[in-house]
């Protein structure tokens, strides 16, 4: 027996992903494909092919895209790890947490990849659009291709009719996750473009046919809003500007033009100070504070007093955002000194919280003064 075949016997993965063997890994699956007391439940299919994926080889490309498909749709069973297994090793090249670089990254895998995003399982989904975003701006066009035409699936007409539209939501989610983790500019206007959609969406089978229409969930649209923020394009402060007017995504469109900083959403978020939706008021005010408006950080602190506890938490980190100093003032405006020289404190700013100590040690000693002039009784 030679090494490496004893190495594939005892199931030895690290030592035969240092000796980079690629095709004795590939000849021992077909092998167990073959075999009549296989089981796609075990535990060897997703670690050899983990271990493919650590090794990086494109060689393994096309054998790997085969594995895409096992088990799908119930048959035969036990091969969602294995799809997941696939997916992730044949993406881009990532980290895994050990800080080991992970995934073939061969622009092959990507349209295979995009028509396992409709995978019924999660944890598929989940490892597809980790690996489509691991190729960056490669895989930006064919996610905003898919985007636009709506969700390709191939599940079979007898599980299609026992699925509900969640299932096709959280496939539409896991493709703007996928086109997110991408981490391209690239992906700037297919985002902007999914922000502002807020209509229907259909699904399509292989052929092109139109199965289903279904109302377009929310949690895309805040996600590419979020997105948008972290890009700090100013691109987005239109589309931003143009749905704070909309109810499912107005908190996350304040919140994120705030950390843009662009001066064009200074009256939108001014006008927004006066909506109904507290979630609203409460991230537009964040987001003038951010851009030097006290009167946003003059609401958060407002707020916060009047809060009951379990949102303090939130309204106290909003205000964590802003310049500690900006804070610190306008609590000093409105004479919260105790709460001023607790902020400045907590943010190490020690000589302003000496100095607002100073001031109210000065108060104390006007209010005594004032009481002896007026004769009134001093008691402890």
């Amino acid at each position: 027996m030679s090494k490496i075949a004893y190495l594939i016997a005892k199931e030895d993965w690290d030592a035969i992903i240092e000796l980079k063997a690629t095709e004795p890994l590939m000849k021992m699956l077909d092998n167990l494909d073959k075999s009549e007391d296989r089981w796609f439940d075990d535990r060897t299919y997703p670690d050899a092919i983990f271990a493919l994926g650590k090794i990086g080889d494109a060689k393994a490309v096309d054998f790997l895209i085969k594995y895409l498909k096992i088990g799908l749709n119930r048959w035969p069973s036990g091969g969602d790890e294995i799809r997941a297994s696939a997916a992730r090793a044949l993406g881009g090249k990532l980290p895994d947490e050990y800080g080991r670089v992970f995934g073939i990254g061969d622009i092959r895998a990507i349209q295979p990849l995009i028509e396992a995003i409709s995978d019924e399982v999660d944890e598929v989904r989940e490892n597809v659009a980790t690996a489509l975003g691991a190729f960056g701006e490669k895989a930006v066009g064919p996610l905003a291709k898919l985007l636009d035409k709506g969700v390709i699936t191939s599940m079979p007409k007898e599980d299609f009719d026992e699925t509900g539209d969640w299932q096709w939501d959280d496939i539409r989610l896991n493709t703007i996750e996928a086109l997110i983790y991408t981490n391209s500019k690239l992906a700037v206007e297919p985002l902007i473009k999914i922000l502002k959609d807020d209509g229907p969406f259909t699904v399509y089978n292989e052929k092109g046919k139109k199965l289903k229409v279904c109302d377009n969930d929310w949690k895309g649209r805040a996600l590419a809003a979020k997105k948008l923020g972290e890009f700090g394009d100013v691109r987005a402060v239109e589309a931003l500007i143009g749905v704070l007017s909309d109810n499912e995504v107005c908190a996350s469109a304040a919140r994120v033009l705030g950390e843009i900083g662009d001066k064009r959403a200074l009256e939108p978020l001014r006008e927004a100070l006066k909506s109904t939706d507290n979630d609203m008021r409460l991230e537009a005010a964040c987001s003038l504070g951010l851009m030097d408006d006290p009167n946003g950080i003059n609401i958060l602190i407002t707020e916060y007093k009047a809060a009951e506890k379990k949102k303090k938490k939130n309204i106290k980190n909003m205000l964590k955002k802003i310049s500690p100093k900006k804070v610190g003032a306008e609590l000093e405006n409105l004479e919260l000194l105790d709460d001023a020289e607790e902020w400045y404190t907590s943010a190490g700013i020690l000589d302003k919280a000496a100095e607002m100590r100073k001031k109210k040690a000065d108060m104390s000693a006007a209010k005594v003064s004032q009481k002896i002039v007026q004769g009134d009784e001093i008691t402890k």
